[in-house]
């Protein structure tokens, strides 16, 4: 039995080790991958993930980046699963214990968390049929560090490391996301000097789009104004 479970262990770090996966998530999945599907199939996709990054990677699915060798793995290994393997592989823990149902009710169903890095997948369904989106707006709050001026327009460079707290059930967001924020030059004047003040802050309303050019959030702002203007320009309408 000791002689298995160390197979099973030397197996798993193997693996990882050839994905460069140090994360105790991944490792913990990576494991139950050779538990579950055995560790002829565990290895065969790892095979395809060598062979695909010897071939030049595999773009994630919106192409805007290469997919790291544990990202190519997990995308192939969700191709090879079913339902019920999906869930025991890539669900946190075990689902909890729930006492007896009384008579005549029906317990719920045990639902597996959704991960971030599942998202590739339920793009492709989304993709299918997309409802429209009557209004879309962003709030972004905070000091530039640097500016840059291209003829009519500003731009400035905005980083968040701030996870807010979020409905219980929803995954974790990336810990940072950067925003590039482009402002006409003439709703700038009006914030340009204010600005200069160290204890005062942009508050920007805008439109938020996707470019392939940036990592990020590419922001075109509708209204800008700063915290303080916002609260003189309150205190003048109470008053």
């Amino acid at each position: 039995m000791n002689q298995d479970k160390n197979q099973l262990t030397k197996v798993m770090w193997e693996i990882a080790r050839q994905l460069g996966e140090t994360e105790r998530q991944a490792v913990s999945q990576i494991r139950r991958t050779i538990v579950i599907l055995g560790e002829e199939t565990a290895r065969d996709i790892l095979r395809q993930t060598l062979e695909t990054e010897a071939q030049g990677g595999m773009l994630t699915n919106d192409g805007t980046r290469r997919r790291t060798p544990g990202g190519v793995y997990f995308h192939l290994l969700k191709q090879r699963v079913g339902q019920k393997e999906f869930f025991k592989i890539f669900s946190r823990g075990k689902p909890q214990h729930r006492p007896p149902a009384a008579q005549g009710v029906l317990a719920p169903q045990s639902v597996p968390l959704f991960n971030l890095a599942d998202l590739p997948d339920v793009l492709q369904e989304l993709a299918q049929h997309y409802g429209e989106a009557s209004t879309v707006k962003i709030t972004v709050i905070g000091r530039p560090s640097n500016v840059v001026e291209r003829g009519d327009v500003v731009m400035l460079g905005l980083l968040n490391e701030k996870v807010p707290s979020l409905p219980k059930g929803l995954p974790s967001p990336p810990a940072q996301t950067k925003y590039v924020v482009l402002v006409a030059r003439k709703q700038w004047s009006k914030v340009a000097d204010a600005i200069k003040d160290q204890a005062d802050a942009l508050i920007i309303e805008g439109y938020p789009t996707y470019t392939q050019q940036h990592a990020g959030i590419t922001v075109f702002t509708t209204n800008i104004t700063t915290k303080k203007q916002q609260a003189a320009k309150r205190e003048v309408q109470q008053g």
